[in-house]
């Protein structure tokens, strides 16, 4: 038997490609939650959707532009060819040459079937890996307003505070906030193959209790195995520590055949990681790897024959009874079903006010939603569930069966066609429940806010929920130097969004018949009209009864006396407009200069 033994290098960008670039089989083994492939319009009516609002939603959708940034468009050239209309309003950005990669092609027509005359433009991750200020600025100079993003790491740090974590994160999360473009972002699709626990000293070993089968013996002193059955001949895993509190693996691993043996040693100090492979006469290799800072070990054994391998985790670290752990299954099966805690991607586990992280469902036996199997779920660093939502994860496009939460995004984006103006992340939190999800679905599987209901997205049903946009509290005073205003501004839904208040000078004047009329002041030395202009953020999802101060300056003001006007308005950088959005109430305030 020839076995070949690598260990995975830091390369978290070339990581980064893979783990959303593909499209995920099911686990082979049916749960009680298992969960079945459903069309488009199976999936807008497993969100609510009502049928009579599909055209409609559809239908006001022309205008929106949104951005697929996945990997992997082979064929969408070609199709576009074929549909002018669809080529029309679908503009290819970037790809990558000699990517042949299908994934994001895929991903692109079930947005379109969703998506309706949206404008779609086409990013590949590849190009832009350790470029995202460049790539999010491009979006945002587009007037791109929402982005579907499918991409992710095969990294599962037990720490995620740890500065390779940091790294990992800073460069999208902070153009993210700079640019302040809204992404809605998979949630991953390792839920089936990652296995959160805490590891348990047992003289000189480590134990997963529910994973690890015992020795029929009880009394036996062999430590307790777990079990593993190679998938096409490999078995790939890593097995995760803190490596804050141990900078050296507080573990070695040990792989043997079912009839005893052994196939191979690991184990790892503060620096490196020795992997020891054995052949049939006993005789060992070694392979020495720098370890990296997630804190991994990891085994790559290929060429196996179909037969049980068993692993045993050996305690090295003796001043704590147990500590946690983690496992990833790249390739093989593992006796039992793994319970997929914290597989979210890496990079949905820092909170931001502009990033919605997506789970995907589908229909359970019972009918209602249940999330898929491989759809990633845990908490943020800061404690929070994720994902914040779901959305249909499991299509037949055409007669094929795609799975990944890659598909779900598209369904979300296409409800959002009244947030115009307000964070997206605060109002799906105010319209999302649990509802619709299958009652046999763990609380801590069911994300942080359930389902979106459309109808409460339906503009007379979403004012109310949201709340009037009002300006309190007027006041102003004259002086020397000009003309001082002050005034409150409540407004929900704009976590850290930047606005921009403006206050503009009018001359009331008599139009007859009982009417006013109103004119702009303009300013002579400016020739614009006369007005003021603030620069605000958003700490809290809400404004509440923001005091803001105005001063138009006195060479500005007007000389002649009368009624005059302030209205007021605000510009957001999130959502670009060439005019002011203008409060529900309050917005204006009358006062005489004499």
């Amino acid at each position: 038997m020839n076995i070949a033994m690598t260990a995975m290098r830091c390369a978290f960008m070339a990581s980064a490609m893979l783990a959303a670039g593909a499209f995920v089989p099911l686990p082979s083994e049916a749960s009680e939650r298992e969960t079945t492939p459903i069309s488009v319009p199976e999936a807008r009516a497993l969100m609510g959707y009502p049928p009579s609002a599909v055209n409609m939603t559809l239908a006001g959708l022309e205008g929106l532009k949104v951005a697929i940034l996945d990997n992997g468009f082979t064929g969408i050239e070609e199709w576009l060819k074929a549909n002018p209309k669809e080529a029309k309003i679908t503009k290819v950005i970037k790809l990558k040459p000699g990517n042949t990669g299908t994934h994001g092609f895929k991903v692109y027509r079930t947005a379109r079937q969703v998506l309706g005359d949206a404008e779609i433009y086409i990013y590949d991750r590849l190009p832009f890996e350790g470029k995202e200020d460049e790539l999010i600025a491009d979006m945002k100079a587009r007037g791109i307003q929402i982005v579907n993003a499918s991409f992710g790491t095969r990294l599962f740090p037990v720490n995620r505070n740890t500065p390779a974590v940091e790294r990992q994160l800073a460069g999208f999360h902070r153009a993210v906030r700079k640019e302040e473009l809204f992404i809605f972002f998979s949630a991953g699709n390792a839920g089936a193959f990652v296995h959160d626990f805490e590891a348990k000293a047992q003289g000189f070993t480590y134990t997963i209790p529910d994973l690890m089968v015992p020795r029929p013996d009880g009394k036996s002193k062999v430590p307790d195995t777990l079990r593993l059955m190679p998938s096409d001949g490999r078995i790939k895993l890593s097995i995760y520590w803190d490596r804050e509190a141990y900078p050296a693996p507080p573990f070695a691993i040990q792989v043997s055949p079912k009839d005893g043996g052994s196939l191979a040693y690991v184990e790892g100090d503060d620096k490196n990681q020795r992997l020891w492979v054995f052949d049939k006469s006993g005789n060992k290799t070694e392979k020495v790897t720098r370890l990296n800072g997630f804190g991994y070990l990891e085994l790559d054994l290929t060429n196996l024959p179909d037969e049980e391998v068993h692993l045993i985790l050996r305690r090295l670290a003796r001043d704590a009874p147990q500590t946690p752990m983690r496992l990833y299954i790249h390739q093989g099966h593992v006796a039992g079903r793994l319970n997929g805690r914290e597989s979210a991607n890496l990079g949905s586990v820092a909170e931001n006010p502009f990033i919605v992280t997506v789970g995907a469902i589908s229909r359970s036996r019972d009918g209602k939603a249940a999330p898929s199997p491989f759809s990633g779920w845990g908490t943020t660093r800061e404690g929070g569930i994720i994902p914040h939502i779901h959305g249909p994860g499991q299509i037949n496009l055409d007669g094929e069966v795609l799975n990944g939460t890659s598909l779900s995004t598209p369904f979300v984006a296409a409800m959002l066609i009244t947030a115009n103006g307000y964070n997206p992340k605060n109002i799906l939190e105010r319209v999302s429940d649990h509802s619709r999800l299958s009652p046999s679905v763990p609380a801590e599987e069911r994300s942080r806010w359930g389902i979106p209901d459309m109808t409460k997205l339906f503009p007379a049903n979403l004012r109310p929920n949201l709340g009037p946009t009002k300006v309190e509290d007027w006041s102003h005073r004259l002086d020397d130097k000009g003309l001082h205003v002050s005034n409150t501004f409540t407004r929900c839904c704009m976590e850290g969004m930047t606005y921009n208040p403006v206050i503009e000078l009018y001359r009331l004047r008599d139009a007859g018949g009982g009417k006013t009329a109103a004119e702009r002041v303009v300013d002579p030395a400016t020739k614009r009209v006369v007005h003021v202009l603030l620069t605000k953020q958003t700490n809290g999802k809400n404004i509440e009864k923001e005091p803001l101060s105005f001063t138009i300056p006195k060479a500005a003001l007007p000389t002649e006396p009368g009624r005059y006007q302030l209205r007021f308005g605000f510009f957001m950088k999130a959502w670009r407009n060439t005019v002011p959005h203008r409060p529900h109430e309050g917005g204006t305030y009358e006062f005489s200069l004499n």
